[in-house]
């Protein structure tokens, strides 16, 4: 029995937080306490139901309550919040404009359910049935599905959550561990409100698919990694109450037996919790909103900034101050120590001295004159010589290094070097000589010494001096050349002053929201509260009770959407005699091969085998896409005829299973299982694992550092990858050995492969050999990973799939919303859909036996077609069938009900009529060039001998200007064509891009993933920008991919044309040229490993700032700002990636095309050549003509049918 124990709620405690919530200006909140104070009064208890899409939530109300109330759909029904009590026989229907129009019974119920589905002018409806279906002071809520895509719908059922005592939680049977379901029922949990888990549809269940015991321990294990706790789980089948499994009477015993016992389960407690929540996180936005936008800074690193530029700008300051100190210190202190007039120096200075005096003589009474003058300038010389080199040496060359010693020590550049040397040039003068001398004085040891001490000290003045002019200008220089880095740094400087004040500031709104919110608290716990409070509630309370308007009995109808038809392609119908089926076209060939059994015919009857295989042997690959749990596997059981693939109820796992006739190396049921290889492994760790950090390493080191470094139970890492990578920590050691290799397996053990996570994670693709009616007709059955599933990441697989599949099977669920993985894959099928040369895309709604009736199920298949429609893909062959029932038909060898014979007709008509019309119509023109060669061979017979020199001259000047107009074929018409092609489709792309960004903005920023304000908030936009950038870059991706396939098709047709211009080229110069047509192979894909580089962190930043809250951002719809601002940042990123990719695509192309012209040409010439010889060799044999006229006779025969 579910029990649930709570405090119990008190009117003072609801009144004094409802006085503080509108105290604060917090209206919504404090008129969800209101309703809370109702709720009180009434004593209601409420039970919620909501869910996944098309669970079958309103089915399941009406069944409980015995009614048809609600409209039920697979379909999107419920699209306002409905609530259903008894006791009055009222409608209250409540608009978005506030008027409110009541109804009384008998109304109309078909009318009721309209309303129900109408969300653009109704807000909610409230249905009280005159009749006592449910218990008095008791309700049922229902509301839109939970659809993460439509943020209108789950906002409106969040909101509702407030007056819910207990939530039951609706899902179908097929999407039980759908991520939107886990994150809902966390963040329910996370408020504390009581839920059950119904799983809905368990008629859909197969027993010999999987065991129920299995799948239930899936679903509990999923609940168990998701930390979930439901009171209950029930299985239920409203279909089918025989269905194995099916908990339908004891769900409603418990549901009915909680709203008898409905004062055990209240949980206001639980809501009024919830409501402070919201109200503490509306005043923390509000709070944040005033806070000063900072980066994340702590006050002491703040404080520490602040003081370490402080001292950074002091030091610039006094930088070139302190250079020019530090060196003018030096150079006094260098210019102190400087010995300039040593002893013999002062010897020199003292023999110029004695050479000045007025008497000095030199030599005898005849020379002295002479010798005097002489010595006089040599003994001046000799003391200046030897000072200046004195001088030299001790002072200026000290100094020098000195400068040098700053200029390095102080970092400065090397022009300084050079300033430095300048103001060091000097020359020794003879005037500093004379200008020392003292008239008169004669020559002692003292006065020696006073005029050497006189010139060392005027030299060391002029050195001095030129220095400190050296340190002024360097010093103006330096002080100039840091005036900017100053300016900077001040500026700097003051605008972390500036938030250092806004630090403070936010520290102090901190406070005062810790303050507000300790009072919350203690007003929960100890109400304090004035009576006239109380009064104004209940006033309050009266007035907003609007007096509803009185319905007319026929209730106004209102907009409703309709389905309306979409307009039907009808198939060209081709118009083939009988005579144009495979197996005549396969017998005229054996007919014709008799006919041409002659000598010089041997070409065209190599070409007539490879025609007859190519309609007798092909092999066909279908491929099935689709989402998970939409019933793929499934539906190639009920292809096949047999249970062949197992059914697996793990979303995340599944690799590419290939059915495949069976061959000589091979036998029925062999299974050759193919492992990633160590580089995929490590790639899915690396993608996975992401915002983990992970290290640039091995696999065997990356599987070390999940386990080491907890990364499992990292809280960023999504579930849905937490549970895959501990499937591969789990399985490591059993695979390890077979990483990147093959190996055969039983059938018995396929299953086991495909089932067991801890293999299949480590599995690329499996082959299963099955001998069957299907296989026995060439065709491989390829079973993909779910559009939604992990591995469906390498979207280049599924790619080439689309491209290369002789036919594409795309199965969706009956009453399955598409996810956003469905709706991109479907968006891909839809831009190349158009390219190929047939339309070979056929689209699935599975588990149609769900349908009530037949106007269901056409409702379905036409919103199905409108879904497709939207996503590019326009009258799509469209098949509702039931895999379940069209398997359990072949199997007991029932006839198969018409919805899959359908299908599987025109299915079949495709692969052996449209695929084989371009290999019969290829048979049948070398048909017509076998009689044509035979026809020839007759006339030639004819001719004497001359005749036939002169005919073989003939034959020879036509090869050789075959080969001629081959050599010179111009092809630079045909390359601009498909350049242009390409340059087109990249400004195309650009444009469709700006649209789509649109649609990828609103996945990525949602209601879901931006649920913070302020700082918080501007945190998650940034946190969810790396996933948008990530989502774009799949998006152009998938779109060059679609380019380069457009291109590829025109690259395709060029060629064809090409070839048959030069086949009726060379026809024209001989018909006995007349050569057949070869095939053109497809192009490599280009590799397309590009990275979307947005590297603007700046102006993101400045953007991102602008955002305030949640309420500002999606209901006053600042998101729209935003995503205008925030794609004309990136677009030149965006059409820089596009430029990127057009450029691989055309290298690609262009060497491809270059061969692809090569071998055309050479394949030509060597065609004409086989033939110009054979008709030499038949030109000159003898053959009996009657037997040549009957072949004839036989040819025209089979010609005339053609």
């Amino acid at each position: 029995m579910i029990t649930y124990m709570e405090k119990r709620v008190t009117e003072q405690q609801i009144t004094s937080l409802y006085q503080e919530m509108k105290n604060r200006g917090d209206k919504i909140n404090a008129d969800k306490m209101l309703d809370i104070l109702e709720k009180y009064f009434n004593q209601e208890f409420i039970i919620t139901l909501t869910g996944h899409f098309s669970a079958g939530k309103s089915s399941l109300i009406n069944h409980l309550l015995g009614q048809e109330i609600l409209a039920n759909s697979p379909i999107p029904t419920s699209a306002n919040i409905v609530k259903i009590s008894s006791g009055e026989g009222t409608v209250n229907v409540f608009f978005h404009n506030g008027e409110v129009i009541e109804y009384h019974e008998p109304y109309d119920l078909d009318q009721i359910k309209k309303f129900s589905k109408n969300k653009n002018q109704i807000k909610k409806m409230h249905i009280s049935t005159g009749e006592d279906i449910l218990p008095p002071h008791t309700a049922i809520l229902d509301t839109p599905g939970i659809d993460a895509a439509d943020d209108i719908d789950r906002m409106l059922t969040e909101a509702s959550l407030h007056l819910s005592d207990y939530l039951i939680y609706v899902t179908d049977y097929n999407h039980v561990q759908s991520e939107v379901n886990l994150l809902f029922l966390q963040a329910m949990q996370e408020n504390g409100l009581p839920f059950m888990f119904v799983i809905n549809q368990i008629d859909k269940h197969n027993e010999t698919e999987l065991p129920f015991v299995e799948f239930d321990k899936k679903i509990k294990q999923t609940f168990d990694q998701w930390n979930l706790h439901p009171s209950s789980i029930f299985y239920t089948s409203l279909k089918s109450p025989e269905a194995p499994h099916n908990e339908w009477p004891e769900l409603k015993d418990t549901v009915f037996q909680m709203l008898r016992s409905k004062d055990e389960y209240t949980t206001m407690d639980a809501s009024i919790r919830q409501i402070v929540k919201d109200h503490k996180e509306k005043v923390h936005r509000e709070m944040s909103n005033q806070k000063a936008f900072l980066d994340e800074v702590e006050e002491v690193a703040l404080t520490e900034q602040i003081d370490t530029l402080t001292k950074k700008i002091e030091d610039l300051q006094q930088y070139p101050e302190n250079i020019a100190d530090g060196f003018l210190n030096e150079v006094d202190q260098t210019a102190k120590n400087a010995y300039l007039m040593p002893a013999d120096l002062r010897e020199l200075a003292k023999a110029y001295l004695e050479s000045v005096q007025p008497d000095f003589k030199v030599g005898g009474l005849l020379t002295s004159s002479k010798k005097t003058k002489e010595a006089k300038i040599e003994r001046k010389q000799a003391f200046m010589n030897a000072l200046e080199k004195n001088v030299e040496t001790t002072l200026k060359w000290k100094l020098r290094d000195k400068w040098y010693e700053q200029i390095e020590l102080n970092q400065l550049d090397s022009s300084y070097q050079e300033k430095g040397i300048s103001f060091l040039e000097w020359s020794l003068s003879e005037e500093l000589l004379e200008s020392s001398l003292r008239k008169g004085a004669s020559i002692n040891g003292d006065y020696v010494l006073n005029y050497t001490n006189d010139i060392a000290a005027s030299l060391k003045t002029h050195f001095k001096k030129q220095m400190r002019q050296l340190a002024k200008e360097v010093r103006t220089e330096l002080e100039e050349k840091n005036k900017k880095q100053l300016q900077e740094m001040t500026q700097q400087l003051e605008e972390l002053q500036a938030a250092e004040v806004d630090q403070q500031a936010n520290y102090a709104l901190e406070s005062e929201e810790a303050a507000y919110f300790n009072h919350l608290d203690e007003q929960q716990e100890n109400p304090d509260v004035l009576p006239e409070v109380i009064t104004e509630m209940k006033e309050e309370l009266q007035a907003r009770k609007v007096i509803p308007r009185q319905g007319t009995e026929t209730m106004e109808i209102l907009d409703e959407e309709v389905y309306a038809d979409a307009d039907e392609v009808q198939e060209e119908i081709k118009n083939e005699s009988p005579a144009a089926t495979d197996q005549h076209v396969v017998c005229d060939i054996d007919n014709v091969l008799q006919a041409i059994h002659l000598p010089g015919f041997e070409s065209y009857q190599q070409d007539l085998k490879k025609r007859k295989i190519s309609l007798t042997e092909r092999s066909y690959t279908i491929a099935l896409f689709g989402a998970f749990s939409a019933g793929k596997s499934s539906f190639a059981n009920a292809i096949l005829g047999e249970h062949v693939l197992p059914v697996s109820p793990n979303p995340t796992t599944a690799a590419v299973n290939r059915i495949r006739p069976v061959t000589n190396e091979n036998r029925h049921r062999d299974v050759i299982v193919t492992f990633k290889s160590e580089k995929m492994l490590v790639d899915d760790i690396m993608t996975l694992a992401k915002v983990c950090e992970p290290p640039n390493a091995s696999l065997e080191e990356l599987i070390t550092w999940l386990k080491t470094k907890n990364v499992l139970t990292d809280s960023r890492l999504p579930k849905m990858y937490q549970a895959y990578l501990n499937a591969m920590l789990e399985g490591y050691e059993e695979v390890r050995s077979v990483i990147g290799s093959a190996k055969k397996i039983t059938f018995d053990n396929f299953g086991s492969y495909v089932t067991d996570e801890e293999k299949a994670c480590y599995i690329a693709s499996m082959d299963l050999f099955y001998d069957c009616e299907v296989t026995k007709q060439g065709i491989t059955l390829v079973d993909t990973p779910g559009a939604d599933s992990i591995n469906a990441r390498h979207t280049n697989v599924s790619f080439e799939y689309i491209k290369h599949a002789d036919a594409i099977l795309y199965v969706t669920y009956y009453n399955h919303a598409l996810s956003r993985a469905d709706k991109d894959f479907l968006m891909q099928l839809g831009r190349v859909k158009d390219v190929f040369e047939l339309d070979k895309m056929f689209f699935i709604v599975n588990a149609a036996d769900l349908a009530s009736d037949q106007q269901e199920l056409d409702m379905v298949t036409m919103y199905v077609k409108e879904q497709l429609a939207q996503l590019g893909i326009r009258f799509p062959r469209l098949y509702p069938v039931s895999s379940k029932i069209s398997l359990a038909e072949k199997i007991e060898q029932k006839t198969l009900n018409e919805q899959m014979r359908s299908f599987e007709s025109r299915f079949y008509d495709f692969i052996h009529h449209d695929l084989t019309a371009l290999a019969k119509r290829a048979a049948i023109s070398d048909i017509e060039r076998s009689g044509e060669a035979l026809e020839q061979f007759i006339q030639s017979l004819k001719l004497d001998q001359s005749a036939k020199t002169k005919r073989k001259k003939v034959l020879q000047n036509a090869y050789q200007q075959i080969a001629q107009t081959v050599e010179n074929l111009d092809l630079d018409s045909t390359k601009n064509r498909w350049h242009q092609k390409l340059e087109k489709q990249a400004f195309f792309l650009n444009q469709r891009f700006a649209i789509r960004f649109h649609d990828l903005f609103k996945e990525i920023y949602n209601p879901t993933t931006i649920t913070e304000s302020g700082r918080a908030g501007r945190q998650q936009l940034i946190k969810q920008f790396e996933q948008l950038v990530t989502y774009m870059e799949s998006e152009l991706h998938q779109e060059l991919l679609a380019v380069s396939l457009r291109v590829e098709q025109l690259l395709k047709g060029l060629l064809k044309t090409n070839q048959l211009e030069m086949i009726e080229k060379a026809k024209r110069f001989d018909p006995v040229f007349s050569i057949s047509e070869w095939d053109i192979s497809g192009f490599d894909t280009p590799d397309l490993t590009i990275k979307l580089s947005v590297q603007k962190h700046s102006e993101l930043q400045k953007l991102f700032g602008k955002f305030k809250d949640t309420k500002t951002f999606f209901v006053q719809n600042q998101k729209e700002e935003i995503k205008e601002q925030l794609y004309a940042i990136i677009e030149s990123d965006v059409q820089d990636f596009v430029e990127e990719g057009a450029k691989l695509i055309e290298s690609s192309y262009q060497e491809q095309w270059n061969n692809r012209i090569h071998q055309e040409k050479s394949v030509l010439l060597q065609e004409a050549d086989i033939l110009y010889q054979q008709f030499i060799d038949r030109l000159f044999v003898e053959v009996d003509m009657d037997d040549l006229t009957d072949r004839k006779e036989q040819m025209d025969l089979i010609l005339d049918r053609y």
